[in-house]
């Protein structure tokens, strides 16, 4: 193994992302492939990359299951890209298993810890909670939340989800608390800004939420406000469906991770066997 940047392996990277930047893949996402590909580059070589030594940095960094899922999906998609493109003679992970994804589990926070938030903190902070908690926004939603997505319909007002997860623009019902927040603003612009008049990056709003929740006593991060949309809105509608929907999902798995589901009924059951 290498310990420096090969430049066929920069050449590589730079071209990938220039790749996923014109299939307008969001910025997240091409940072986060960005941060893993780097690191691969310089560990082992792009150019050179192969399952088992992929395998074997893993073992000496000691990685976890997720972290291994993780490594191995971006390589194994990059690797694939190179191929088709020409810029590798044959695939080294075509046909090779990945490591197996990790269940994760629901990690929604509580009521009364949302309750904290609400009582304790002040705009935008609250306004983050609340758009993560009644509308299930990601990080990167909110800082492109604009005055008029909310929109009035026959039924009432939705809240239009801007460039949402693979690149695509949704909707989901405005809550009441959402709809006297977004109706008390000018109408137009970016709701949340920088003091320079700047979009935040997802990264820094996270950062800052995740600070000011701690704050006031609830040590948690804006995805666990969206686990718990996903559980409230399960445990209401009894409906995977339509929490998939809401969250804006393209697979029922993928829904499961948010929905913490009730299991009093079957301790009950258990108990009357």
């Amino acid at each position: 193994m290498t310990e420096s940047t090969t430049s066929l392996g920069r050449l590589l990277l730079n071209s990938y992302l220039e790749s996923l930047t014109g299939q307008a893949y969001r910025t997240a996402t091409v940072s986060s492939r960005y941060r893993c590909l780097s690191s691969i580059d310089k560990a082992i070589g792009l150019e050179t990359v192969t399952p088992q030594a992929l395998e074997t940095l893993a073992d000496i960094r000691g990685w976890s299951p997720g972290t291994r899922y993780q490594y191995a999906s971006v390589v194994s998609l990059f690797t694939a890209w190179a191929t088709r493109e020409g810029l590798i003679d044959a695939d080294p992970f075509a046909g090779v298993r990945k490591p197996r994804q990790p269940r994760y589990r629901p990690r929604p926070i509580s009521l009364d810890q949302f309750q904290l938030l609400v009582d304790r903190l002040a705009n935008p902070f609250r306004a983050w909670a609340m758009l993560a908690a009644y509308a299930g926004m990601r990080r990167e939603e909110i800082t492109k939340l604009r005055w008029e997505h909310l929109v009035q319909t026959l039924t009432g007002f939705d809240l239009l989800i801007p460039d949402g997860k693979g690149v695509k623009s949704d909707s989901v019902p405005a809550h009441p608390e959402i709809v006297k927040f977004l109706s008390s603003g000018p109408g137009a612009g970016f709701v949340f800004t920088t003091r320079t008049g700047e979009q935040y990056t997802p990264n820094h709003l996270g950062e800052m939420a995740a600070h000011a929740f701690a704050g006031v006593g609830v040590p948690c991060g804006l995805h666990q406000l969206r686990h718990l949309f996903g559980t409230k809105l399960y445990a209401s509608t009894h409906d995977i469906y339509a929490v998939r929907r809401a969250l804006r999902h393209d697979s029922i798995q993928s829904t499961e991770v948010y929905v913490q589901a009730d299991t009093t009924w079957i301790r009950e059951a258990v108990c009357a066997l």
